[in-house]
């Protein structure tokens, strides 16, 4: 029995490190993080990917807007506004995928992948008839990235 009870504890402590994407959207509205990657192919230049699973509102509607922030190791890095135009069902989960480049001043990188807290947050806006309301939405993933600029602080090189 205490061994059982020692488990539990264990995964209820160490069961929540992982990644936070999220698996699925419960609530109507709700807009989950899927997807989420950076990639640094040259000196001030990337490639934010994210992929988002908008649940149904109980009407079709449309994604018009995305707008996003990414944190680095919990450092603001980016943020922008992104005109989509995605048809959302009235239920169950509708993707919407954006790949969006970055541009930031030259930094130093990493000579090796650096293990990063990758972070965005921000909201869609959903439009249907005369309705229109933001849904937000946050996700978290550790991830290795090459070329990862150096913002500075611990653990920079």
């Amino acid at each position: 029995m205490r061994r059982l009870r020692s488990a539990a504890v264990a995964l209820l402590l160490f069961g929540c490190v992982g990644p936070t994407l999220a698996t699925q959207p419960v609530a109507p509205g709700e807009v989950w993080v899927e997807r989420l990657e950076v990639r640094f192919d040259e000196p001030g230049r990337g490639l934010l990917q994210l992929g988002l699973l908008a649940n149904g509102v109980g009407e079709p509607v449309q994604a018009q807007s995305v707008d996003w922030e990414l944190w680095l190791d919990n450092r603001y890095f980016a943020a922008g506004v992104e005109q989509v135009d995605v048809a959302v069902a009235a239920a169950g989960e509708t993707k919407v995928s954006l790949e969006l480049p970055l541009v930031f001043p030259k930094l130093p990188v990493a000579s090796e992948p650096a293990r990063l807290q990758l972070s965005a947050r921000g909201g869609v806006v959903l439009r249907g008839g005369t309705r229109e309301e933001r849904h937000p939405f946050q996700g978290s993933v550790k991830a290795a990235v090459a070329r990862a600029p150096l913002l500075g602080g611990p653990g920079s090189e």
